[in-house]
């Protein structure tokens, strides 16, 4: 099933680290070690990326979320005077298509209407926060099926993309996202 709103799209029936390879993993730990190509690294790796960068999305539209909707925030922006700059200058970058001069800041187009952006935002964040536990599982089942955590010379030796497989996985989850909580009376 696709969830889509006017420019964001979700494929939410796909799941995630589904390719051949990512499946198959190494066989059961009982058996021999399936040996892994270039492309099943590859495969694996790519699984990887997209589901990392799944997770980011996700808790980055749950903090911008939470973020926009915290008690206090819209009447404090409205006291000093509203979000009128800052979508000026996020329609400046759009109309004068600054984006191209400096691709780095293109994302500032985002601010042009704060409203419609908060509306993506809750629109990405329904969609993906009931994938988010499977997602992460399923980057767990990874480590697992690949035994990351091995030092078995041997299979270490026979899948030497083992510990590039461990990395990648390793970095993912030191991505860190913020989150709002109320503070303590002590505070």
């Amino acid at each position: 099933e696709l969830l889509s709103s006017d420019e964001i799209t979700i494929d939410t029936q796909r799941g995630f680290c589904r390719s051949r390879a990512s499946v198959r993993g190494l066989g059961p730990k009982r058996s021999d070690p399936i040996t892994l190509s270039e492309a099943d690294a590859q495969e694996i790796l790519s699984d990887i990326h997209d589901a990392q960068a799944f997770v980011a999305v996700a808790r980055s539209c749950k903090f911008l979320m939470d973020l926009l909707q915290w008690p206090g925030v819209k009447e404090e922006v409205q006291r000093v005077g509203g979000w009128s700059n800052v979508e000026h200058f996020g329609g400046m970058i759009q109309e004068f298509d600054l984006k191209r001069a400096c691709e780095d800041d293109a994302y500032f187009v985002l601010l042009r209407d704060i409203e419609i952006l908060e509306q993506k935002v809750i629109f990405c964040w329904t969609a993906m926060e009931p994938l988010l536990a499977d997602c992460e599982v399923s980057l767990a089942e990874l480590w697992s099926k690949f035994r990351c955590g091995t030092r078995k010379k041997s299979l270490l030796l026979q899948n030497p993309c083992i510990e590039s497989l461990a990395a990648a996985l390793k970095e993912g989850k030191q991505d860190m996202f913020p989150s709002l909580s109320e503070p303590s009376d002590d505070e």
